[in-house]
């Protein structure tokens, strides 16, 4: 994103979002949140930046999706005792760590849509010609679609299992799975403690995204 690419360090990110965001009580936790500080490198306070606009744009209304839909959710002992009930629902959450795999600037960047990749197997043949390119005996991305597709038929015709109901499954960086428990894994826990930052002041985020991205931004 060209106007992340303009931020040229920590004084003028500063700059931009004193004068866009009216509360200085949200500029603090969100300077202390994505730890914008004054000796941040360029290259990592834009990071940074990115992951802002991330958790804006992406990361916390699914957030809010999936809190919504978990509230529908019936356990499987109450179907049986109240047949009628209306909505019954699942939720199971993922994480796709696994970046681009193909060759080009973003090859490796843990991009948005780069799990329909996998759970569709788009460019299948071009999937796997960049799998002749790994290291002997690494775990390929042809096994990581297989791995992504028999995790999404289980959870479509799989009871929902409650014991499972704080779990998510993260697909790697080095194409391998894992499972992870979202209130003890470090990295659920700090992503949730962003997202009750811009929770309770997200008309204050959506003028920190504006003020970074230019009033333009559709939001």
């Amino acid at each position: 994103m060209n106007e992340v690419n303009g931020i040229r360090n920590y004084e003028h990110l500063s700059e931009q979002l004193s004068a866009g965001v009216k509360s200085k009580e949200f500029l603090k936790d969100l300077h202390q949140a994505y730890g914008f500080e004054p000796d941040t490198p360029p290259a990592e306070l834009r990071k940074r930046v990115l992951q802002l606009l991330t958790d804006i744009q992406f990361g916390y209304p699914v957030q809010c999706a999936r809190q919504e839909l978990r509230d529908w959710e019936v356990p499987r002992d109450k179907l049986t005792e109240r047949p009628t009930i209306t909505r019954p629902t699942a939720v199971h959450s993922y994480r796709m760590s696994v970046g681009n795999p193909f060759p080009g600037p973003r090859q490796g960047i843990a991009q948005h849509c780069v799990d329909l990749i996998y759970i569709y197997d788009c460019f299948a043949d071009a999937l796997r010609a960049a799998d002749e390119a790994l290291p002997a005996k690494a775990p390929t991305n042809a096994a990581l679609v297989d791995r992504v597709q028999e995790d999404w038929i289980r959870f479509i015709t799989a009871p929902s299992l409650d014991s499972q109901a704080g779990n998510a499954t993260v697909y790697g960086s080095d194409r391998t799975t894992s499972t992870v428990h979202m209130d003890s894994d470090r990295t659920w826990t700090d992503r949730m403690h962003r997202f009750h930052i811009l929770g309770r002041h997200w008309r204050s985020a959506q003028q920190a995204m504006q003020a970074i991205t230019g009033p333009s931004h559709i939001l």
